[in-house]
């Protein structure tokens, strides 16, 4: 799917008005869950196909599975692995999925 057809989707589908410059980016795995960054919250989201939230990882710092400011991720299908790009750690977290 499209970056910006999902990112409106989410917008339309889940009701949520507070959709703005803060959510970086977004990408989609094999199983169809989307995965976002909301940069300044240093969270990340995970919603399942019909755009309904699953899971959110959301803690700031500097610590393993900690986030300042996660701007980029991508889906290692072959290890399974969520991977965030992690600005102001200046590092790439891994996460199982």
């Amino acid at each position: 799917m499209n970056n910006l057809i999902v990112y409106l989707m989410l917008v339309i589908f889940t009701g949520i008005t507070n959709l703005n410059e803060s959510l970086v980016n977004l990408t989609v795995d094999s199983f169809d869950r989307i995965f976002v960054t909301d940069t300044v919250g240093h969270i990340i989201e995970m919603y399942d196909v019909d755009f309904s939230l699953i899971d959110q990882y959301e803690s700031e710092g500097d610590e393993i599975g900690q986030f300042e400011w996660p701007y980029g991720l991508c889906i290692d299908e072959e290890r399974h692995q969520l991977l965030v790009c992690d600005i102001f750690n200046n590092r790439i977290q891994k996460a199982q999925l």
